[in-house]
Parts: structure tokens; C-alpha cells; sequence
């Protein structure tokens, strides 16, 4: 396990309004088989306090795993559409993420950048669109 600083830029449109937040936090990097995972703790600034996400790559997919206050999977790949369940303190919420563009570029020892653009919908009503801007040093 190696520690990381990993800057996040979230663009959040909704209604045609744009919503951006920056974050830049502490992370473990690792491998877990194929992936390398990128693992670090949520703060009030991104709404998420009491939750450790955990960011996985591997060739052509990413997974987003939120747990603790918040309890979810996002799974992204180009074109494709898939389902989870979001889990507040408030109850559940069904999700439905349609990936635009994916990318990242790391080197061998996980520094690099990812890049995900997608419609996030709820209980089937288009919420946003999101952009999410990662650069692992």
C-alpha cells in the first residue's frame, strides 16, 4: 500500500445550472488483481462525511464504492448503462449511471489521471450530469 494525494474537480449540472467542487485528499493506492484501487475518506465539503470511498481502474472500467454513512457501487464503462441502489440514512434510492467518456492514463506506479463524464438518474428521473476530474500525485 503506497499513499497518494489524488486533486478532484466534480462538475454537476443540473437544470442547466453548473455546480463545481475541488477537493484534494490523502489516499492509499493498491492492487486488488487487475485493478489498482485508490481508496480515501469523504468530507463535508463533497456532502459525504462518514464515507470511504474506494476507486478501482482496470482496462476500460472504473467502480466507484462508497461505504459507511453511504453505501453504494458506481459502475462505469463507455456507452454502457448500469443500476445500483444508493443507501442513506433517509432509505434507498434506485440509480441508473449511463456512462459519456471515460479515460484515465496511470503510470506503473499509479500516478496519473482519470476522467469520467456521466447522466446519473434516480428512481428513473435524469438528475444531473456529472464530470469528475481526477489527478493522482
Amino acid at each position: 500500500m503506497k499513499e497518494v494525494r489524488i486533486k478532484i474537480n466534480a462538475q454537476q449540472e443540473t437544470d442547466g445550472e453548473v455546480d463545481e467542487m475541488e477537493l484534494i485528499t490523502e489516499a492509499e493506492m493498491f492492487h486488488d488483481g487487475e485493478w489498482t484501487c485508490y481508496r480515501y475518506e469523504e468530507t463535508e465539503i463533497m456532502g459525504m462525511a462518514g464515507t470511504t470511498t474506494t476507486l478501482k481502474v482496470k482496462e476500460g472500467k472504473i467502480q466507484m464504492i462508497r461505504e459507511g454513512e453511504l453505501l453504494t457501487q458506481m459502475d462505469f464503462e463507455t456507452g454502457k448503462t448500469y443500476r445500483s441502489s444508493y443507501q442513506t440514512a433517509f432509505g434507498e434510492l434506485s440509480l441508473q449511471i449511463d456512462t459519456l467518456s471515460l479515460s484515465y492514463s496511470l503510470d506503473p506506479n499509479g500516478y496519473g489521471k482519470v476522467e469520467i463524464s456521466y447522466k446519473l438518474s434516480i428512481d428513473g428521473t435524469l438528475q444531473s450530469v456529472n464530470r469528475l476530474n481526477m489527478a493522482i500525485h
